[in-house]
């Protein structure tokens, strides 16, 4: 064994080498929580036509109320190939039909008809960016009104200055009486690609040009107009392709309001990030006096591509302002997000039609993102994917939105073996629904300095994703209670999802406190209300020596003398000797004899380690949840549960004073309790010396098959705890498992690596006395096997840990037998002392044997029947004359 040396911590940058260590003060470090992917996708209603292959059903999507409008640019119209049609869908109770099939009343083939479509209440309109207008293939769009159920063509809008290939008609918008047409490909003085947008107004059924808009600051290549947006007076055209500073193609999109007759440009957006080849600009969409606009992110010339995204601005009635970048939680690169946006109200929804792509195959099934904004803030609902998706369908190339109904089209979707013949979707936005139970917590008595903990479960009953925001406390007393254990705060919640909060409260006072936990999600906020009242701490007891055996000769009598201690600090030990232990109605604490558990390795394998041990002073017990059922069997190998400073060692680097991921044992023999049945095991209990930092522990129960090697363990129940910085606590942590019949089983506490946090735990343990070893493995100090503390050096540390459960069999037989008896039969203690009892054993009549009692002391100890197992052995009446 290497030499002991008094441990320092201090800071080095040298290779860090793996030592028992002991404790000191350091920082916590936070935990952070990392948000689930996904969402249950809403109810979906997917749309096709028959069609042919490649004539992209769903290039275009529009929607409003209970209509909806799917076009298809290369569908046949009588004998005209690739003229393109339109679709009109109603929704009839819960079912969506198609009310008509919608074409331009002079079609061409091939004029792109249905590359753009809007629409408001009765009226629709169409884009068609290469058909003929004032000259040859300038565009057009058709605008369709319908009386009844009856659709017919109201107008052919095209640009009074309108030229070849200007794709007048490669986006349309329509609010009211207005139309807002881009014409992205417009020369203006002499500079290719500038492009224009243009407003046409109706009067009666007349349509207008009103006026064509340009930007203020127009370049070639810019590509104004190739999305637009229009409500009211407030217009928003998009050039996806202009720059911004030195950020070539990062896009911007510009406002225009409406004065009589006359639109002004009044402003110039861009994204707060601005950088080369976003293409802010791809799509937009208004809703009142909010704004979206897409950035897909592609890669382009020089591969900076990225996920893409989606900013929301809002108006303040002067000017737009930023507020949110819309981003996908699962976005990777070339996944096209922005590609397709639209608003309505409170909701978004973003188009990623290239979402799922991997390298090297070509997926990109895409998907619909959804968000819903409160109080400010946006938050991702769902990720929506098709039912029935296939590769390279590109849903969420267009998108649109009616309240909380969207649709979606998948241009490129194999439809009955037809190749990009295209769909699109009908979708039902779910919203979330906030529910937090209890409503109200009553810790009824807690002891002063104690925690008792109680859950919190957070759930969503509706059919969206719910977003928890940070659970804090509130109230005058808000000190006396803390969030010890937090799974919702940040967290996402599916549809019929649920997270848990445990909340603790620690009395500092005989006093009564009240106090709230704040609730916070996206569908609200709810309150908890929390209440309790401190009260002394309880007296604990211990007695020894537990077991007691006695060895006489037959007719021979013979008085021992045990001790009943009080190792707390709080009240008197009120104690006495009961005969009937079905009336206490509170935990049977069983100290258990100690039956030989064989390791695979001995002290000798242990591997680089330094062996510590500081010495500390005796604490008692400051700290212990009392929230579990008190009703059950306690199993125990330590005589008292009070933890001593200074007495623990754990695997770790004494240079820097953290430790390494450690393993601390106790098994338990069913038969050294008395049980003979089944044990079904509803908590456990352990103690912390110290703790310097939160982290993650896991509570393990294994069966033991063989010798004590973690080879022959079978883990039959697992739970993870969130440990906090503390010291001299007692934690209790319920977990479910059954024990078989005459098994011996197996607690360990496992700490991982805490180096990363500057994090120190050491057990808490004590010098007591206990019945059974106890154990510590820790890999990085060469010992991956269960040791015996007593075997490297540290018989002193005897680890408080303990199991508590019920079994089939009656837990105690109190009743004293003829051949013992007790002196003292009650008595009171005061904290931090003892008394003296004397038990008297009389042989006469007894034949040669054993024979077994139980002394049940019942007290105000929390433990409040204590058991200790007595055994007399009788001799054979052979050597009743001295021979032995």
């Amino acid at each position: 064994m290497s030499t002991r040396t008094p441990w320092r911590r201090y800071r080095s940058t040298t290779r860090r080498a793996a030592n028992w260590i002991l404790a000191c003060t350091m920082a916590c470090a936070p935990l952070a929580f990392a948000a689930p992917q996904g969402g249950s996708p809403p109810a979906q209603v997917p749309l096709t036509i028959d069609g042919v292959a490649f004539e992209n059903f769903g290039t275009a999507v529009a929607i409003d109320g209970q209509t909806a409008v799917v076009t298809t640019p290369y569908a046949a119209v009588g004998a005209t190939d690739g003229a393109g049609a339109a679709y009109v869908y109603v929704l009839a109770g819960a079912t969506w039909t198609l009310q008509a099939q919608l074409s331009a009343a002079d079609p061409k083939p091939f004029s792109n008809y249905g590359r753009a479509v809007a629409i408001v209440g009765d009226t629709i309109v169409v884009g068609a960016q290469s058909a003929d207008g004032a000259m040859d293939s300038a565009g057009a769009a058709y605008v369709y009104t319908r009386t009844g159920s009856t659709w017919s063509q109201q107008a052919k809008l095209f640009a009074a200055d309108g030229e070849g290939f200007n794709d007048f008609g490669a986006a349309v918008a329509v609010s009211g009486n207005s139309v807002v047409i881009g014409a992205p490909s417009t020369f203006i003085n002499g500079e290719n690609v500038v492009g224009a947008a243009y407003v046409f107004v109706r009067v009666g059924s007349t349509w207008s040009q009103q006026q064509k808009l340009v930007a203020n600051d127009g370049l070639a290549f810019d590509s104004f107009g190739n999305a637009v947006a229009v409500e009211g007076d407030k217009a928003i055209v998009a050039a996806s392709q202009a720059s911004v500073g030195a950020a070539s193609f990062s896009g911007a999109a510009y406002a225009f309001s409406r004065s009589g007759s006359t639109w002004t440009q009044t402003q110039k957006l861009s994204a707060s990030d601005a950088a080369s080849e976003n293409l802010f600009g791809q799509s937009v969409a208004i809703s009142g006096s909010s704004l979206v606009v897409g950035a897909p992110q592609p890669i382009l010339a020089f591969g900076n591509g990225g996920p893409g995204a989606a900013y929301v601005f809002v108006s303040d009635g002067t000017n737009w302002i930023e507020q949110a970048k819309l981003v996908a939680d699962d976005g990777v690169q070339d996944d096209a997000f922005g590609t397709a946006v639209a608003i309505s109200g409170n909701s978004a929804v973003v188009g990623a039609p290239k979402q799922g792509s991997q390298a090297g195959v070509d997926l990109e099934t895409g998907a619909l993102y959804a968000y819903a904004r409160s109080s400010g803030v946006w938050t991702q609902q769902s990720r929506i994917r098709a039912v029935d998706g296939g590769q390279g369908a590109h849903m969420g190339a267009r998108a649109a939105l009616s309240a909380t109904v969207a649709i979606a089209g998948a241009p490129d979707a194999t439809v009955n073996s037809n190749p990009s013949e295209g769909k699109a979707y009908l979708f039902t936005l779910g919203t979330p629904v906030l529910s937090v139970a209890p409503a109200a917590i009553d810790f009824g008595d807690a002891p002063i300095g104690r925690t008792t903990t109680r859950a919190v479960t957070v759930r969503n009953l509706g059919t969206a994703d719910l977003f928890s925001g940070a659970l804090v406390l509130i109230g005058n007393d808000a000190a006396q209670f803390a969030i010890v254990e937090d799974a919702c705060s940040g967290q996402r919640i599916a549809p019929a999802g649920s997270c848990k909060a445990q909340v603790g409260f620690t009395p500092a006072a005989l006093a009564t406190y009240a106090a709230q936990v704040v609730v916070p999600g996206s569908a609200g906020v709810q309150f908890v209300s929390l209440a309790g009242q401190g009260v002394p701490v309880p007296a604990q007891i211990a007695v020894t020596p537990n077991p007691v055996n006695a060895l006489l000769d037959p007719n021979q009598t013979e008085t021992q003398t045990i001790t009943v201690h009080h190792p707390g600090d709080s009240q008197t030990l009120q104690w006495t000797l009961t005969q009937n232990g079905g009336n206490v109605s509170s935990r049977l604490h069983v100290l258990g004899d100690a039956t030989p558990v064989p390791t695979a390795h001995s002290a000798s394998s242990t591997g680089p380690g330094t062996f510590q041990h500081a010495t500390g002073a005796p604490s008692s017990l400051i700290a212990r949840p009392t929230g579990l059922p008190p009703i059950g069997q306690t199993l125990s190998h330590s005589a008292s549960e009070t933890m001593v400073s200074g007495n623990s060692i754990s695997c770790g680097n004494n240079e820097t004073g953290t430790t390494n991921a450690n393993q601390f044992l106790r098994t338990f023999t069913l038969a050294d309790f008395g049980i003979d049945s089944a044990f079904k095991v509803s908590s456990i209990r352990f103690g912390i010396e110290s703790s310097t930092a939160g982290f993650p522990a896991t509570v393990n129960l294994y069966v033991l098959n063989g010798f004590f090697s973690y080879f022959n363990l079978e883990l039959v129940a697992s739970t993870t705890i969130q440990v906090q910085a503390q010291s001299l606590s007692l934690i209790d942590v319920p977990i479910s498992a059954t024990i078989p019949a005459g098994s011996t089983f197996v607690l360990e506490i496992a700490t991982p690596d805490l180096e990363s946090l500057d994090g120190q735990f050491l057990p808490g343990s004590n010098a007591a006395g206990q019945t059974a070893p106890s154990y510590i493995a820790a890999s990085r100090c060469g010992s991956g096997e269960p040791q015996d503390l007593a075997d490297i050096g540290f018989p002193d540390m005897h680890l408080v840990m303990s199991v508590t459960g019920e079994s089939a069999a009656p837990p105690a037989q109190c009743a004293l037998p003829a051949w013992l008896d007790v002196a003292t039969q009650s008595g009171a203690v005061a904290p931090g002392g003892s008394q003296a009892v004397d038990l008297h054993f009389d042989a006469t009549g007894l034949a040669a044997g054993s024979y077994s009692a139980t002394l049940c002391f019942a007290s105000n100890a929390e433990d409040a029947l204590y058991t200790v197992p007595v055994t007399l052995s009788v001799g054979d009446a052979i050597f009743a004359n001295g021979f032995d």
